[in-house]
């Protein structure tokens, strides 16, 4: 496409774009993806999530993410038990999650969970929903005009201070920096 059009401007490496008044989506599971985010637009995240809910689709994507995300991260196995756990946690992110209950989930120890995850998803149980609970931020804070305390809260991580210190952890810049860069771009 930049070959082909030098001075068009190509948006690679997202779901689907909002160009004013129009959606384009890049496949048809990305579809739904984008009607979910024109229904947040249109009548609220609270109704969005019930949509998505009913239709079976447990979390949804926002359109300026790459096709794999933190949602689906992790989850190329076949071990039932863990996909459950995987299930639970996406389900119920707000939960204050132990091992122990993560162990309870998945029917297993807390020892062969912690080597178990790790063989199949490639990172600790712990580390999974913290990078489940950090894409929901990035999500909320795109989609909504929610303060980080807010956000924090409906993602599980309690306050402000624990969501700046997690997002440090796995990315570069602040959440206030990655919001005014999102903000910018549309």
């Amino acid at each position: 496409m930049r070959e082909l059009a030098p001075t068009a401007r190509v948006q690679g490496d997202c779901i689907f774009i909002e160009d004013g008044p129009c959606l384009t989506s890049a496949g048809i599971s990305t579809g739904i993806d984008t009607m979910l985010h024109w229904l947040t637009r249109r009548l609220g995240h609270r109704l969005a999530l019930a949509v998505a809910r009913d239709m079976v689709l447990y979390l949804r994507r926002s359109g300026h993410e790459p096709q794999l995300t933190g949602w689906l991260e992790g989850r190329n196995h076949v071990d039932e038990r863990i996909h459950r756990l995987q299930d639970a946690l996406c389900a119920r992110l707000k939960e204050p999650w132990s091992l122990a209950g993560m162990a309870e989930v998945a029917v297993m120890s807390e020892r062969h969970l912690r080597r178990r995850f790790v063989a199949v998803a490639g990172m600790s149980p712990g580390d999974y929903l913290m990078r489940l609970r950090l894409q929901l931020a990035r999500q909320l804070m795109e989609e909504t005009p929610w303060t980080l305390a807010r956000i924090a809260g409906e993602v599980g991580l309690g306050d402000d201070r624990r969501l700046r210190r997690a997002w440090k952890r796995l990315a570069a810049d602040s959440p206030q920096a990655w919001r005014r860069r999102r903000a910018s771009s549309d």
